[in-house]
């Protein structure tokens, strides 16, 4: 996604973007708060940028969604409450708080003048073969949690690519893989999927 990104950027600035990918795969949402408070590396990088990228790890819903599922044998009864879906409850408010963490950390870092572009995710279910029945209890944590990214950016004023909407569809029932936008893996976007976020993110525009 992000050298899709950058080639939007060297055409609409019309200057060569010198690429920072701090990208860590598989990366928690509480290692990524860590390392904005710790790593002086990425603090530099992150203060010196024009332009900032970034999606909040979605790491809290994984288990959660794989309990629900039946996942490899595991019990849906696991989740917990009255409905089955307390272990999503609990993780969206992990989500939810990592998110607002996170979120301030990189504008504390980064200054008022910095371009900060957040983008959110969409729903894992190809991969983890996970059943409409289960889509229909978790797909609503997973939305709030990504409804949760744009409102919290909101406080600054920093805009965030609907990424869920493009891949899942209006009823979040969609499978990306089957619309061509996820690898093989079914778990991360394929290049037509990493050029459809990087027109996402082109559309927030650049505030000029």
């Amino acid at each position: 996604v992000m050298w899709q990104y950058a080639g939007k950027l060297e055409e609409h600035f019309g200057t060569e973007v010198d690429l920072r990918n701090r990208v860590v795969g598989g990366i928690h949402s509480t290692e990524m708060l860590d390392r904005l408070r710790t790593d002086e590396s990425l603090r530099a990088d992150l203060a010196e940028a024009d332009v900032v990228t970034t999606d909040i790890p979605i790491a809290w819903f994984v288990e959660p969604l794989k309990t629900v599922s039946g996942w490899q044998g595991t019990n849906p009864a696991e989740c917990g409450g009255d409905d089955g879906a307390q272990c999503l409850r609990n993780a969206l408010d992990a989500y939810e708080a990592d998110t607002d963490a996170i979120i301030d950390e990189i504008v504390a870092i980064c200054g008022v003048d910095t371009l900060i572009r957040l983008y959110d995710n969409f729903m894992i279910n190809t991969g983890y073969k996970l059943e409409t029945s289960t889509l229909d209890i978790s797909n609503p944590y997973w939305k709030a949690g990504m409804d949760y990214v744009e409102e919290s950016a909101a406080r600054f004023g920093i805009p965030v690519a609907q990424v869920y909407d493009e891949f899942m569809g209006p009823e979040g029932t969609d499978d990306p893989y089957v619309k061509g936008l996820l690898g093989e893996d079914q778990l991360h976007p394929n290049a037509e999927g990493a050029a459809l976020i990087a027109d996402l993110l082109d559309e927030l525009g650049y505030g000029d």
